[in-house]
């Protein structure tokens, strides 16, 4: 788990329909901040976050085009979320296609900018379960014309964490050999 920090996958995404490849910082809590490319749309990848497990991006979430071209399935892209108390960023290789303010998410008193401790998830998973979830993931998939196995590649992950906000633990720390 981490509380505020980078995390940057370098990945080639599947581009079949309704198979979803993310990258999502997720708390126990519910809040959410997401990558996701979903198959048929290669040419774009979607950003999105909850607070508390409710969707405050609207219902798809914000899709971006790749800044430099290219698509989900044929090019390794590098997206980063660099979450930290105050804003959120998240960027497509190397470049800022969309950033998030907590003092804009201000409703009834509270800040609802996602702000507990996540697990760092990496995924890839059929979108065909239930209607809306399949319309979105442009599935659902068609098993009986499809391979039994679907593959997202990873070629690379970099995770930095706040010092300010986590106990970072390298293998030199005491705390290991417990």
């Amino acid at each position: 788990m981490m509380h505020y920090g980078t995390v940057s996958v370098e990945m080639k995404a599947n581009g079949v329909g309704g198979v979803v490849t993310a990258l999502c910082l997720m708390s126990r809590e519910g809040d959410e901040f997401d990558w996701e490319t979903v198959g048929k749309d290669i040419e774009h990848a979607q950003t999105d976050y909850f607070y508390k497990g409710v969707h405050k991006t609207g219902v798809d979430g914000i899709i971006h085009a790749f800044p430099d071209g290219g698509t989900i399935d044929s090019d390794y892209h590098t997206y980063t979320i660099e979450w930290g108390p105050k804003r959120t960023i998240w960027s497509i290789d190397g470049f800022t296609v969309r950033t998030l303010e907590r003092s804009s998410n201000f409703e009834d008193g509270v800040y609802k900018y996602p702000n507990k401790p996540s697990y760092i998830k990496l995924s890839l998973w059929d979108g065909s379960g239930c209607n809306g979830t399949a319309k979105w993931s442009n599935g659902p998939i068609n098993w009986d014309e499809s391979p039994d196995t679907y593959v997202s590649y990873i070629r690379k992950v970099n995770i930095t964490c706040n010092p300010e906000y986590n106990k970072v633990i390298t293998d030199n720390d005491d705390e290991l050999s417990d």
